[in-house]
């Protein structure tokens, strides 16, 4: 089973697509690394994987018991 599982994800500021129909399942024991240039949307992802900023469309699952935080 998935610990994080997204489907289908999307995100605008004005006319500016940050994330366009993004999907990805994150394993329990998986070690990850999040690269891109500056702007490309890194820390939005987190944030709203943690809950803290809302998106337009699709659906984040975290495996029940699991809490996410973000520093």
């Amino acid at each position: 089973m998935y610990m994080i599982n997204i489907k289908h994800l999307s995100l605008s500021f004005c006319s500016q697509t940050v994330f366009d129909d993004i999907s990805i399942n994150i394993d329990q024991k998986a070690r990850m690394g999040l690269v891109g240039r500056n702007g490309s949307g890194k820390s939005t992802l987190l944030k709203i994987i943690a809950k803290y900023q809302s998106f337009e469309e699709g659906c984040i699952t975290i495996l029940p018991g699991k809490r996410i935080a973000y520093m």
